[in-house]
């Protein structure tokens, strides 16, 4: 049986075309690799921006963003990228965006984290007051925002002549609208919290908040869960008469007000 005889100048032809078909893959790889690289850098991709200026305590909603087309190496860490998860955040305390900007992860925090009194969901003529509370007397920690809750007057009455001494208790406001319930170090209330509520903040016509401004002076301000605060549409009338706790509060009162003087004529 004959031997196959490979010659040495086969042998250079194979490796010689082995190498080039290597080459050529190698080529060809790092091509594509550099191909998909630049189209990635070209290639715009979609993000939210600023509608409008953006300041401080701002509450992000739907109408604030618009979404536009920008190329992606422009696009760094830190950025939020997804519309819908913009909307119910809000601009950090001392922060802001500007307009047209993209709305970086360390300028946002949960409304919920919102120290500033620009956040309270007040409505016109109404005025935000604070109620001390502890742990007894906010339930708990069972009262929290968007509960309604009565607010109540406990003192002292004294005679003129200081010889009796009779507790005043009774109703002060119905369904005072709870907006914000915070801790001793300012942080928010949840059913979740550790600490127990410190404050707790409502908001109230201005001729509420002056009667309970007023009633700090005298005594203390208590919150109330009642059957009325939890069913506002409730026509159940007041057990204690608010109109006699108002009047004897301003009885002890007196209101200033500062007048101009009109210049004299010399």
């Amino acid at each position: 049986m004959k031997k196959l005889k490979i010659s040495g100048s086969f042998c250079q032809r194979y490796r010689l075309l082995l190498t080039l078909i290597l080459t050529l893959l190698v080529g060809l790889c790092g091509y594509k690799v550099y191909e998909m690289t630049v189209q990635a850098a070209i290639d715009p991709i979609l993000v939210p921006v600023a509608a409008r200026y953006l300041k401080s305590g701002t509450v992000i909603q739907k109408a604030d963003i618009q979404v536009i087309e920008v190329p992606r190496p422009i696009v760094l860490d830190g950025v939020e990228k997804d519309p819908d998860r913009l909307i119910g955040q809000a601009v950090d305390t001392y922060n802001a965006v500007a307009e047209g900007s993209l709305f970086y992860q360390e300028l946002l925090i949960p409304k919920e984290e919102l120290h500033d009194v620009s956040a309270f969901p007040l409505l016109e003529n109404e005025a935000a007051v604070t109620i001390d509370a502890d742990i007894k007397t906010s339930y708990a920690n069972s009262i929290l925002p968007g509960h309604q809750i009565d607010l109540y007057f406990q003192g002292y009455a004294t005679q003129a002549d200081e010889s009796e001494k009779r507790v005043l208790y009774g109703q002060l406001v119905s369904q005072a609208r709870v907006i914000a319930v915070r801790d001793s170090t300012g942080k928010n209330i949840d059913a979740q919290s550790e600490k127990a509520t410190s404050v707790i903040v409502v908001a109230l016509s201005y001729e509420d908040a002056d009667l309970v401004q007023r009633a700090k002076f005298f005594g203390t301000v208590l919150p109330m869960v009642t059957y009325g605060s939890l069913n506002p549409e409730s026509q159940s009338e007041d057990f204690y008469d608010i109109v006699k706790m108002r009047e004897l509060l301003y009885q002890k009162t007196i209101d200033v007000s500062l007048i101009k003087e009109e210049p004299k004529d010399e």
